[in-house]
């Protein structure tokens, strides 16, 4: 049965084994050939795939060109894939093979013959229009595959170049960014200096309002004690006056009482004078002063 996954291989009714058996070495790649190839291809989209973003990513500029190419190049592979279907497909018209209905070729006992038991030396004139066929279908592969291969590196080119401008784009928004930071840093920097400067002017004003107090309550300190020696000063100059004052008094009470006790002793003396070896004149004035002296003496008893 054909079912379109790889081109089918046949050959001309009536050869036989040993020559389908030759034919298929010499033909075109084997069954095993391409399911190794499938294979790796597998494998290396899986590694692809492992490796970068996804095609929406790519597209929406998250990614890089990797998951792109890989996405491109299956559409390209499956597209020379119909392309090579559809020129089987032709060729086989040409060399009088047909489809059934069913996808099956029409050959005998609806088996198709092996190409390797094919015989090249013995090929008949329709056993060389299908080595003709499979030379066109692998010129053909190997020419899509190279238009693949290219178109690729196309691709490649352009998400490379996508992802270039990306980066760079990137890279402008990282120094951008780095810009902006290092500015607010600054300015963080001058806020933090400032503040410093702001703390330590108030530390400084404070130590100074503090050494002026200090200052000034030394002055008044200085003050009250000048005064209270002033007071101290003036306290005893006035007990030194007030001393001098009552050794003033004392001595003009002594001086009064001497010249009391003179006075008194003046008096006696009068009184006790002998008027009668005195002239006339002298004993009236003497009689008129113990007259005094007795009139003063009387005066002062009365007080008393």
């Amino acid at each position: 049965m054909y079912t379109g996954d790889t081109p089918p291989s046949f050959a001309p009714v009536g050869m036989s084994d040993h020559d389908q058996e030759t034919a298929g070495e010499t033909s075109g790649p084997s069954k095993e050939d391409m399911d190794h190839d499938e294979s790796n291809t597998a494998k290396n989209q899986t590694a692809d795939d492992t490796k970068a973003p996804s095609y929406t990513d790519l597209v929406r500029g998250q990614g890089n060109s990797y998951n792109l190419d890989v996405n491109l190049s299956l559409d390209v592979n499956s597209h020379v894939s119909d392309t090579a279907r559809a020129l089987s497909l032709g060729d086989l018209a040409k060399v009088g093979v047909s489809q059934t209905s069913d996808g099956a070729a029409p050959f005998k006992d609806d088996k198709a013959p092996n190409m390797s038991d094919l015989d090249p030396r013995g090929i008949s004139e329709t056993g060389s229009r299908s080595w003709n066929f499979w030379n066109k279908v692998n010129n053909e592969c190997d020419r899509s595959e190279t238009e693949s291969r290219s178109l690729e590196n196309l691709i490649r080119k352009w998400g490379r170049a996508s992802w270039n401008a990306e980066q760079a784009n990137r890279n402008g928004l990282d120094e951008k960014t780095e810009e902006i930071f290092q500015l607010k840093k600054m300015k963080y920097t001058l806020l933090e200096e400032t503040r410093a400067q702001k703390k330590e002017f108030y530390l400084l004003k404070a130590e100074k309002i503090k050494y002026d107090k200090e200052n000034e309550e030394r002055k008044l300190h200085l003050e009250d004690e000048r005064l209270r020696l002033e007071a101290e000063k003036l306290r005893i100059e006035a007990k030194k006056e007030q001393s001098k004052i009552r050794q003033e008094e004392k001595r003009l009470r002594l001086e009064d009482e001497k010249i009391k006790l003179a006075k008194k002793e003046f008096d006696e003396r009068i009184m006790m004078m002998d008027m009668s070896v005195l002239s006339e004149m002298q004993r009236l004035y003497f009689e008129r002063l113990q007259k005094e002296i007795m009139m003063k003496y009387n005066h002062q008893d009365k007080q008393l």
